[in-house]
């Protein structure tokens, strides 16, 4: 569990990598507050690992991710959640991402997309959330190739999985030009 973790200017403010057959089954990260990270605030990266499930699933719950000033950088992320389960591996579990503040997130930046959360899910079959998150996404681009997505929700390869998202807030501002923005994205 890590809880109660300040961050300041870094690439990652919280980078959390799991691989085959890890448990952190019970795991949380809680109440962190990360400011002006570059490409992530928290970044949990979990191939075949075992992430618990029920009360004991990786919850990512009640950080504060924010830039106290624009940012330049190109493809940035609140929060980026990946799991994906290879059966040869082994690993599964659900994870949570809910009362999270995203935001405010400043970009500058001429290229690479911008998202408050990312969640992806690849042949899990279990039932996974993002719920209750306040996300704000501040654009000053003239980059006409540019996406924002406030919410993007990515589960394939299993009939069984259910990618759950609700009671969200997202607001996507700014002068920009950017190509498409999304408050939420879901395949």
């Amino acid at each position: 569990t890590l809880d109660n973790y300040y961050s300041t200017s870094s690439s990652y403010g919280i980078l959390f990598n799991v691989y085959r057959n890890g448990n952190v089954s019970g795991c949380s990260i809680e109440g962190n507050e990360v400011v002006n990270s570059a490409y992530a605030g928290i970044y949990a990266y979990c191939y075949s690992a075992n992430l618990g499930t029920g009360t004991n699933k990786l919850k990512i719950w009640n950080n504060k991710i924010y830039h106290s000033s624009s940012r330049s950088y190109g493809y940035m992320y609140g929060i980026y959640m990946y799991n994906y389960i290879y059966t040869y591996y082994g690993g599964g579990g659900e994870w949570s991402i809910r009362g999270n503040e995203i935001g405010p997130f400043k970009t500058t930046s001429t290229y690479g997309n911008h998202y408050g959360i990312y969640g992806y899910m690849g042949y899990a079959s279990r039932t996974c959330e993002i719920a209750n998150n306040m996300i704000a996404l501040d654009a000053n681009s003239t980059n006409a190739w540019q996406y924002m997505y406030g919410i993007l929700a990515y589960s394939m390869y299993s009939t069984n999985t259910r990618l759950n998202v609700y009671q969200n807030t997202v607001y996507i501002g700014g002068s920009g030009g950017y190509r498409n923005s999304y408050c939420f994205y879901g395949y």
